[in-house]
């Protein structure tokens, strides 16, 4: 099977789990009356996973001495990773999730 197909199915998959993420998030945000508490728990969730994959993938870690080669700006993306999650908390349940992905 050609390579870019399966990254065009990998594709299709995670932007059809955006609306469907955005919906669970919004359910988590009733329990918690929080949503920053809700992508917190969102975001810990996904850690965990992101974590137990890795390990066993037996992934090794990047050498620390490395680090100081890369601008300081890439850890940002986790800050906007958290700023997604928590818009889609707020935004969902008022604008719909395709709505909201749409604008």
């Amino acid at each position: 099977m050609n390579s870019l197909f399966l990254y065009i199915l990998l594709a299709i998959a995670a932007g059809s789990v955006l609306p469907t993420q955005a919906g669970i998030n919004s359910r988590l945000n009733l329990w918690t009356q929080s949503p920053i508490l809700a992508a917190a728990i969102s975001f810990a969730v996904g850690t965990a996973a992101l974590v137990a994959y890795a390990m066993i993938l037996r992934v090794p870690l990047p050498p620390v001495s490395g680090l100081k080669q890369y601008p300081w700006w890439i850890w940002s993306g986790g800050f906007l990773g958290a700023f997604l999650v928590a818009a889609t908390v707020v935004l969902a349940p008022r604008l719909g999730a395709v709505s909201m992905i749409a604008l």
